[in-house]
């Protein structure tokens, strides 16, 4: 019986985000893949994927995947006609993207294995039991009968840059992006970044009010200048926010607004070494401590009121992070 992390088994990976494009690279160099197809689902972040994969030169297909009601239902249909297709494993860049894997199961032969990257820090809940379970809609229930038609595992495998858990439920691997994201500097850069969130989305999930969210961040500015008082603070907007409230909060704070074209992993691997991060539940906080283990690393904690578990995932995620030298501080609202 074959390994799920071997490497010579014929792979095809389904990614549609800058991140899940670099957990495919550490999966690519890690398990020393060659016989491999990699497809992207176009997106907005398009550019972004293709810089990542180019940059280390693996090659790519493109294709647009509608989310009509209508192109959901064909995904559906195509996933569960059995197939003796040369691919005998398929990568899913996030374990909570129904269209990712229905699209990539087209690709699979029966009998094959998923392994799930990592899109952001959502795998540690689920890893440390925080998260109890998928939500069982329509579409989740129906992959996991597909998937018990066509023999295919289901939320087994994880190829995961998060390790050191304990459960059963799940076979985990580490993928080490250390590989790729050494920094090449050993000195030391009068800076401090504030690593952004999507605001919006932040503000939706855990009802904390924008304005509220926005007094926060300014605060901490300031609070930020009195520690390090000699150093330039910038602000790099997640990939996703639109950020022009944020924009004109560092203009009044007199912090650089810097808007990247490339994961915040990439852009720091030319770099010095920063003083410090900050960032709000950012995944790149845990990225970035790993690349510069010298460097303060701080994640600000918001008390907020959610329905379902939603506060114990963003407790277990700042938990991991304090486990791995990254200081949690509790912001009182």
């Amino acid at each position: 019986m074959n390994n799920a992390f071997d490497s010579d088994i014929p792979s095809i990976f389904v990614i549609g985000s800058p991140f899940q494009a670099l957990c495919l690279v550490g999966a690519v160099r890690n398990l020393r893949l060659t016989d491999y197809k990699v497809v992207v689902i176009l997106s907005d972040r398009f550019v972004q994927i293709k810089t990542v994969l180019d940059k280390f030169g693996i090659e790519f297909e493109t294709r647009h995947v509608g989310w009509h009601r209508w192109k959901m239902r064909l995904y559906r249909i195509t996933s569960m006609m059995h197939r003796n297709n040369k691919y005998k494993r398929l990568f899913v860049g996030d374990f909570r993207n129904e269209t990712l894997l229905y699209f990539g199961l087209q690709y699979v032969a029966d009998g094959s294995d998923i392994v799930y990257l990592d899109d952001g820090n959502a795998s540690i809940p689920l890893f440390d039991g925080s998260r109890t379970s998928l939500p069982l809609g329509k579409e989740t229930s129906h992959a996991i009968r597909v998937s018990e038609r066509r023999g295919i595992s289901f939320m087994k495998y994880f190829y995961s840059i998060y390790d050191g858990f304990s459960n059963s439920k799940y076979v985990i691997r580490k993928n080490e992006l250390s590989i790729l994201l050494s920094s090449n500097s050993g000195s030391t850069k009068s800076k401090v970044y504030f690593i952004g969130t999507n605001n919006s989305r932040y503000c939706a999930v855990t009802n904390i009010l924008e304005t509220t969210l926005m007094r926060v961040i300014a605060k901490n500015f300031q609070e930020i200048k009195r520690k390090y008082q000699n150093a330039d603070i910038v602000y790099i907007p997640h990939g996703k926010d639109s950020a022009t409230k944020v924009k004109s909060l560092c203009e009044e704070n007199g912090v650089e607004f810097k808007k990247l074209d490339v994961p915040v992993e990439l852009f720091f691997i030319d770099q010095d070494s920063p003083l410090a991060f900050y960032g709000i539940g950012s995944s790149a906080l845990y990225n970035l401590k790993q690349m510069f283990p010298q460097a303060d690393v701080y994640n600000l904690f918001l008390p907020f009121r959610a329905k379902g578990d939603e506060m114990a995932r963003k407790q277990s995620i700042s938990d991991y992070y304090v486990s791995h030298s990254i200081k949690q501080v509790k912001i009182e609202l």
